[in-house]
């Protein structure tokens, strides 16, 4: 009768320690509570990891970010919201919507390099009139930020705006 409680027990703990199937994984992958469980398992209660599952457990982030552990032409990264590979964890990600699986082929990312570093530039020019001279002006930028790589774009506008009014004093 003794052993059966301890071999009772014992199925609760083993139960409850593969049911809590570290709760703290998916904070270690960009936006890893999308898909909870799914990044790296094939059910909700977890088992053998899938192939983006045993790669981060073999890699890491960093080197699992950059691959395409499940061969639909988008990388880790893009599927979870960090096309640039510079998430680390803690940081909110790059992009928080249109996030896929990566382990799932089915799945894939409408905006796979939304929230891209880029860099853009603008040209603007502009014609015053009125008292005193007409003033013509162009001007170009360039600027980085988040939004696919159009960060700079149109930045020569404002520019060309400020030496026509520059001109006009």
């Amino acid at each position: 009768m003794q052993m059966k409680n301890v071999l009772v027990a014992a199925t609760f703990v083993l139960a409850a320690t593969q049911a809590g199937a570290r709760p703290s994984f998916p904070a270690e992958i960009p936006n890893g509570t999308v898909n909870s469980c799914l990044n790296c398992h094939a059910t909700l209660s977890g088992g053998n990891p899938n192939a983006f599952g045993s790669a981060w457990n073999r890699n890491g982030w960093t080197a699992t970010c950059s691959a395409d552990t499940d061969g639909d032409g988008q990388t880790n990264g893009q599927e979870l919201g960090d096309p640039d590979c510079i998430w680390s964890r803690g940081d909110t990600p790059a992009r928080t919507t249109d996030i896929s699986n990566p382990s799932k082929s089915d799945s894939t990312s409408n905006d796979p390099t939304g929230g891209s570093v880029g860099e853009g530039e603008g040209e603007g020019e502009g014609e015053g009139e009125g008292e005193g001279d007409a003033g013509e002006g162009e001007g170009e930028g360039e600027g980085e930020g988040e939004g696919g790589g159009c960060a700079g774009a149109g930045i020569g506008l404002p520019v060309a705006l400020l030496a026509l009014l520059r001109r006009r004093r």
